[in-house]
């Protein structure tokens, strides 16, 4: 099936500084140099966000930002994107997060994170951006509901994770007559409890029709040691056993990301579309047998993370 409707992406959103061609300090005290600075919009929503606006697709984002020129500023970045930022939260006590990645001459990245603003995001607040004046008429058109990073949210974790997707679900479809699909990515999983044993994904896990994660990452919380597979030469039947634990518990669809040896994806089967009836998730997964799982190419993209999910 084809989405025909906008995606309501929720969850991380920052500025990223990168510093370009950084040379690594050799010390803490160290000073270190880099040859340039980007700054753009970062973060699972708006990531998400511009890679499904690039595609054609229409997109909003429903994150809180500080009232502050770094929240001005990914704001503007957004909107130039063609992204809509009228759910955008605002808030004067807190600052828009911030990342700084200097990106080594070398190869490889570092990564310091203030996330401030997005410490804030709790279902009562998303919910409230949902059910503000005007909001059910950019609602009418989403098709689908994506929610970001939630290991990296300390307020969208466990039952309130449950209580968002439930929720979120439910305000779409009032608003546009159709069941969304419900898409989770769980970049910074690793940071959690291994298998989720810290409960982060597991109680909504019943609620998600596509579920994101990269090789690592699907490993951690399918309680598979990562170092015990490869990831380029994993073969179907390890994945498949990989994915297992979370069609099981409910998911409809897992998309693994898999480096240079390109993404798996497998189909949960008939308790999949359970809960949607003829909502979007039915209709796109139409062409899906129960139990089937495809391989696909590596593509030669930046951003594919996110970008994985649009």
């Amino acid at each position: 099936g084809v989405l025909v409707g906008s995606v309501l992406c929720a969850g991380l959103a920052c500025l990223d500084q990168q510093l370009l061609q950084a040379r690594e300090p050799s010390s803490r005290e160290a000073i270190a140099p880099f040859s340039g600075c980007v700054v753009q919009a970062g973060g699972s929503a708006p990531n998400t966000a511009t890679a499904l606006r690039a595609l054609g697709c229409g997109a909003s984002v429903l994150s809180v930002l500080g009232s502050d020129l770094h929240g001005d500023e990914l704001a503007r970045q957004l909107a130039g994107e063609g992204v809509d930022t009228s759910l955008l939260v605002r808030r004067s006590d807190v600052s828009t997060s911030l990342a700084v990645l200097p990106v080594f001459e070398g190869g490889g990245r570092g990564c310091w994170v203030d996330l401030s603003a997005n410490n804030l995001l709790t279902p009562d607040v998303v919910l409230g951006a949902m059910r503000a004046p005007g909001a059910a008429a950019r609602l009418a058109c989403v098709r689908a509901l994506h929610v970001g990073y939630p290991h990296l949210l300390r307020g969208l974790q466990g039952p309130a994770l449950l209580q968002l997707l439930e929720a979120a679900a439910e305000a779409v479809e009032a608003a546009s007559g159709e069941a969304p699909i419900v898409s989770l990515d769980v970049n910074g999983a690793t940071l959690g409890a291994a298998a989720d044993a810290d409960g982060v994904i597991g109680p909504a896990l019943g609620k998600v029709d596509l579920l994101h994660a990269n090789f690592e990452e699907a490993c951690h919380i399918s309680g598979r040691a990562a170092g015990s597979l490869d990831e380029e030469a994993a073969t179907d039947g390890e994945l498949e056993a990989l994915v297992a634990p979370l069609l099981e518990a409910g998911v409809g669809l897992v998309a693994i990301t898999l480096g240079r040896a390109g993404a798996y994806v497998a189909f949960g089967g008939e308790g999949a579309t359970r809960r949607q009836g003829g909502g979007a998730f039915a209709a796109a997964a139409a062409g899906w047998r129960p139990g089937e799982a495809v391989r696909l190419p590596a593509l030669p993209v930046a951003g594919g993370g996110n970008a994985a999910l649009g």
